[in-house]
């Protein structure tokens, strides 16, 4: 399956730095929303609705910068699986300035007990909804790949 947007938005004045650069952090901060826009997609809840006890926690990640965002400028991030297992998730998301792409990130995802606060597994409905959307990697874009 072909990637899917988990997030848009506009570059905010809050997310420049002193060199009026978009800050490295604001390509992490709207990488995570996709992450949570994803978890949802496939059956995730959010902690804080307090009725499951998985979660996916990020234990790696990897970005490329590779052209410049400015003040107003309207971002869309395509999100798609590259490779999962029982208990791993390897997403990559493309952060899009019109057709171009300005960043990608790749992150390394875990299934994560909130209540032991532990590694745990995927269920099988989640498992399912991952193998409906993952495709083959674009190497050249993304960090490393979940051995295997």
């Amino acid at each position: 399956m072909a990637s899917e947007t988990f997030y848009a938005a506009t570059v905010e004045a809050s997310w420049l730095d002193s060199l009026d650069h978009v800050n490295f952090l604001e390509y992490q901060r709207a990488a995570d929303k996709a992450t949570d826009g994803f978890w949802i997609a496939v059956g995730g809840e959010m902690a804080a609705a307090g009725r499951s006890t998985l979660s996916i926690v990020i234990v790696e990640t990897h970005a490329r910068y590779l052209r410049e965002l400015r003040l107003g400028d309207a971002i869309e991030i395509r999100t798609r699986i590259i490779s999962f297992d029982r208990r791993r998730i390897h997403l990559e998301h493309t952060l899009l300035r019109g057709e171009d792409v300005s960043c990608v990130i790749g992150v390394l995802g875990l299934a994560f007990d909130i209540v032991a606060r532990t590694a745990s597994h995927w269920p099988e409905p989640m498992l399912l909804a991952f193998a409906a959307r993952c495709e083959q990697p674009r190497v050249e874009r993304v960090g490393a790949l979940i051995p295997g």
